[in-house]
């Protein structure tokens, strides 16, 4: 699964190799040496794109191959939630990676990140940026979680309210170039506060998990589908 990838964008393209959960679960982030802008005039704010591959042998075989980018201006990760492929096959049994495989490097090149553009062309205030955050919650809150008297501090209910917190203070630091008042900006903030609370060296998925949360939250209550 990983060595097509090494083989075309270099050894040098691997950024991020993770094992968690006992080693039934691997990540791998790759460079694939494209970089785009998502600043304001006279504000250059680069990413560089990523190839983001995932398998697991939690008695099931599964893969999945999908965007990612690096950001420059705060060193951090930042995850699509359009995949370019992701399979599933339980147990053993014949797997078409090289076709999958194919399938990456035969598309990858058309992602431009169209939606993160409409982000970054969505103006917000900052009162409309709290809205919104307000009512995003990053990880599904179980109904009896919900109503419960006591719940666990790693409980999802818990992990939101510490993700909404910190993105309160992201938000409410200087405009800049890395707290931008538009949704990209707050994209960002969230993904931070994410990346943040959330261990992203054992639960990488959930890292995952969030920051497509947030981008389908985002385009969803701005019309930007």
């Amino acid at each position: 699964v990983f060595k097509p990838f090494v083989e075309k964008f270099g050894i040098d393209s691997l950024k991020v190799f993770l094992t968690y959960g006992g080693s039934k679960y691997y990540y791998a982030a790759f460079n694939t040496g494209r970089q785009f802008d998502l600043g304001l005039p006279g504000m250059p704010d680069l990413i560089d794109e990523r190839l983001i591959v995932q398998n697991s042998y939690n008695r099931t075989k599964a893969f999945s191959f999908m965007f990612g980018a690096f950001r420059h201006v705060c060193t951090n990760g930042l995850y699509s939630g359009q995949a370019v492929i992701a399979y599933k096959k339980i147990h053993v049994g014949e797997i078409p990676v090289d076709e999958m495989v194919k399938a990456v490097f035969d598309h990858y090149q058309s992602n431009n990140f169209d939606l993160w553009r409409k982000f970054r062309n969505t103006p917000l205030s900052r009162d409309q940026e709290i809205a919104l955050l307000n009512s995003f919650e990053p990880f599904e809150v179980k109904k009896e979680e919900a109503n419960s008297a006591y719940f666990d501090y790693n409980s999802n209910k818990q992990i939101n309210n510490r993700i909404k917190d910190r993105a309160v203070a992201l938000i409410d630091k200087p405009e800049g170039v890395d707290n931008q008042r538009n949704a990209w900006g707050l994209y960002n903030q969230i993904n931070r506060a994410v990346a943040a609370v959330v261990d992203s060296r054992s639960q990488v998925s959930k890292v995952i998990l969030g920051n497509k949360n947030a981008e389908a939250y985002l385009s969803g209550k701005l019309s930007l589908n």
